[in-house]
């Protein structure tokens, strides 16, 4: 059956239950939903942020068999189910309007998605979001290659000034520490409080300043 037809399926989302991606294929649904879900080859289209979101949640998306045409007929059926899920409503994930392979996107379909997401922020992550978030990061580890990457991303790139929020954060976070980072004690004969009410460490103090006349003499 799948060898002489197309078939026309969906992806569900089992979160929530709605159908958030349309496509064909030659081959058995189960078969079919395991490319979708391997994680050898990840990408960063719509759909793929998608699915790898599911996965993290510890789901697969669920898939539905829609229609079965012949070889020749996929274009325009998967073109057909496209507008029909989106016209009741469906947030596809689908970059095209169907019938192109999927490699392709029109540019009324960047145009569209250019503007909807002109002027849009992003709605804050919820407490249980951030917490599942950080215990899939944890352990993991960059590959040289990810940390030269992004070391190249960031040259030539000025960081934004901290917002007036995140500097009091900040200082609240110096204000209580009570050592310093070389674990000398903030005691009041080992603290120097600048006149911008910074605190610094005395005794680092002085042996940066022995460290200097050491050079300086050798310099000379």
């Amino acid at each position: 059956m799948y060898a002489e037809s197309a078939i026309i399926y969906i992806l569900i989302d089992p979160l929530d239950n709605e159908i958030r991606y349309v496509g064909k294929t030659w081959q058995t649904p189960s078969r079919r939903l395991s490319d979708h879900c391997r994680t050898d080859r990840p990408g960063n289209s719509h759909k793929e942020n998608w699915i790898a979101k599911v996965l993290r949640w510890g789901y697969r998306p669920l898939i539905e068999i829609v229609q079965s045409v012949p070889v020749d007929d996929w274009p325009i059926a998967e073109q057909y189910w496209i507008g029909y899920y989106r016209e009741l409503g469906c947030n596809l994930t689908n970059g095209t309007l169907g019938g192109d392979g999927g490699n392709t996107l029109t540019p009324a379909a960047r145009a569209k998605l250019s503007k909807s997401k002109t002027g849009v922020k992003r709605p804050p992550f919820s407490d249980e979001w951030r917490a599942r978030m950080s215990a899939s990061r944890q352990g993991q580890v960059r590959s040289p290659e990810q940390r030269s990457n992004m070391s190249a991303a960031k040259l030539g790139k000025k960081r934004k000034p901290f917002s007036v929020e995140w500097r009091f954060k900040l200082g609240a976070v110096g204000r209580n520490k009570t050592h310093c980072l070389r674990g000398h004690e903030f005691t009041p004969d080992n603290t120097y409080i600048s006149k911008a009410g910074k605190r610094s460490c005395r005794t680092c103090g002085r042996e940066h300043a022995r460290i200097y006349r050491i050079r300086k003499q050798q310099a000379d």
